[in-house]
């Protein structure tokens, strides 16, 4: 597919976003492959049996959108989809290997895990988008956060997603229930999710989007 979406994810825990934005695509019938390189493997953690996923070369197809582990990516995997997720973890090398139409980094309020995204200006073809998550009232601030990145590159737009309780519980209750119904999401997450696939695809239009999201927040 020529005008396929490859997108790279890099920082600390965002797979429930990897996930809940992989069966929105799939509501608005877009083929999505997920490539897990992360140190956690908590992407393939999420989905029935992913020891098939030790080997190499398997692929495993879940409630219609296709996982991967790393080592069994290939990069003409790339045209059999209209997105591809790729959950680098914290692997700069590998990000640095791969072409991404889109970068997203995502951190919280965390120093640790704030400094080791280490944006820079490569990937100057890639749009770029910080996520800072689970914010909540105390003394370090977002702005904060944003201020200690080592930004050497121009980010295309922020997102400030809050911490709430139940978006902690429908997060959890995705690696084992494994059906990925994310309803009565918070506010700042809902409108994240879908104004990120707009910046992804501007093509799609935001009743689509609604449309779509309405089905997948059930888990069908």
């Amino acid at each position: 597919m020529a005008d396929n979406k490859i997108i790279g994810f890099v920082g600390s825990d965002k797979y429930e976003i990897i996930l809940y934005l992989s069966r929105i695509l799939y509501h608005l019938q877009k083929r999505v492959l997920l490539v897990d390189f992360s140190e956690t493997r908590a992407l393939t953690q999420s989905i029935p049996i992913p020891n098939l996923l030790r080997e190499r070369d398997i692929y495993l197809e879940y409630r219609g959108v296709d996982f991967v582990r790393g080592g069994g990516y290939q990069v003409d995997m790339e045209k059999e989809y209209d997105y591809v997720f790729l959950d680098f973890g914290y692997n700069h090398n590998l990000l640095n290997s791969i072409t991404c139409d889109s970068i997203v980094y995502v951190t919280d309020l965390q120093f640790h895990n704030a400094k080791r995204l280490n944006i820079t200006n490569k990937h100057e073809g890639s749009h770029k988008y910080i996520v800072i998550k689970d914010v909540f009232m105390c003394k370090v601030t977002p702005d904060y956060i944003l201020s200690e990145l080592n930004q050497g590159a121009t980010i295309k737009n922020v997102y400030i997603i809050e911490q709430d309780i139940l978006d902690i519980k429908i997060k959890t209750n995705s690696q084992y229930s494994q059906k990925f119904n994310f309803e009565k999401l918070s506010k700042s997450m809902k409108t994240f999710l879908k104004d990120i696939l707009i910046e992804f695809d501007a093509n799609i239009d935001k009743i689509q989007i609604q449309s779509a999201y309405k089905k997948a927040e059930r888990g069908v």
